[in-house]
């Protein structure tokens, strides 16, 4: 089953570099071009059925312009939300350096932040903010004009939050638009969340997608929370009722042993 899913995986990544070369290289369309676009989000959820994710999704994504704000569990979150949302994503500078999905990912319009780099920080947020400005201004363009972040600035293994990192959400309150939460959940039968999905510590990408493709269908929940206006706000208060929502929502799921899980790292 592994070795399947490994040569069909490997097919669509040849395909995505192929049309990347093409839509990017050979016609010189921007990530935010409209087919760009809708080829890189198709080749995303393709990546989701290959991977057997199963996702049921609740809520409704905003049909305007807005800074969206996930938890963050694994890198398979990544082509979850977009077959969802279509966002350009923010993601940490080391991905950048990976071999083929880095450069990809740089060609599909991701924003790229140091961690821990004052000047990368505020560089990005400017970024953010002229890119949310211009999807009010054209908001036809649709949802591929929205951010997608991770405020925890990390993975976690899914049975609590992590502390939201504050700095970043002055882009939405500078852009002056919306933020809208996203809790990701994947449920097990027999734990609150499935083990094997978590990418966090010392693992390799290599060993977490292994473990992966060795399962015969992961489930997935995409939780889109009520959006929070910006206005008036401090970016720190917009972390913590942010953080305040996700975390309400996570301890209402069935199942939940949030505080087990937490004992059992310790």
């Amino acid at each position: 089953m592994r070795l399947l899913k490994i040569l069909r995986l490997l097919i669509h990544l040849f395909l995505g570099v192929f049309l990347t070369l093409l839509l990017a290289g050979v016609l010189r369309q921007s990530s935010r071009d409209a087919y760009f676009s809708k080829i890189k989000r198709w080749w995303l959820q393709r990546v989701s059925h290959l991977l057997a994710i199963e996702f049921t999704v609740f809520g409704k994504p905003a049909d305007t312009t807005v800074l969206y704000a996930a938890n963050h569990i694994s890198w398979i979150d990544i082509p979850l939300l977009a077959g969802q949302v279509n966002p350009i994503f923010l993601s940490k500078a080391e991905i950048r350096a990976w071999p083929v999905i880095g450069w990809m990912a740089h060609k599909a319009g991701t924003l790229f932040i140091h961690r821990g780099n004052h000047s990368s920080a505020k560089s990005i947020t400017q970024a953010m903010t002229q890119t949310l400005v211009m999807g009010k201004q054209n908001e036809e363009a649709g949802s591929r004009y929205s951010i997608l972040f991770f405020p925890e600035g990390t993975t976690s293994d899914g049975t609590d939050l992590l502390r939201l990192r504050p700095r970043l959400f002055v882009a939405a309150i500078n852009a002056q638009v919306a933020i809208q939460p996203i809790l990701i959940h994947y449920p097990d039968p027999h734990q609150f969340t499935n083990p094997v999905v978590p990418f966090t510590g010392q693992q390799t990408l290599l060993k977490n997608l292994w473990q992966i493709l060795g399962q015969r269908r992961i489930k997935a929940e995409v939780h889109f929370l009520d959006t929070l206006s910006s206005q008036g706000k401090s970016s720190k208060k917009l972390a913590q009722t942010c953080e305040t929502l996700l975390r309400q929502k996570l301890e209402q799921l069935p199942g939940n042993n949030k505080r087990l899980g937490s004992a059992l790292r310790q």
